[in-house]
């Protein structure tokens, strides 16, 4: 996605889209992955309501709070990806 060219709606549907996905991932979780989806959920809802209210007119000064949510999702899926090696069979 590129969100210069495909603007900010896109990135807020896209945003939905995965809020969506990760309720399915959440459901079929093991316990043992469900801690580590859940805190992907949680980055998730976060990076979403840092991008309520932000439009072009306050993009600018809203890039530092959506990078921050960016990186904090980046970690929850990075401690995800590390709890499925963990617990995947054959890893």
């Amino acid at each position: 996605m590129n969100v210069a060219q495909d603007g900010l709606a896109a990135l807020q549907s896209g945003v939905e889209d995965v809020k969506t996905n990760l309720e399915a991932a959440s459901s079929a979780a093991s316990d043992e992955l469900k801690p580590a989806v859940d805190d992907v959920k949680t980055s998730v809802d976060q990076l979403e309501s840092t991008l309520q209210g932000v439009d072009t007119s306050n993009l600018a000064g809203s890039l530092t709070e959506i990078g921050t949510a960016l990186a904090g999702l980046g970690t929850s899926l990075s401690d995800l990806g590390t709890t499925l090696s963990d617990n995947c069979v054959g890893s």
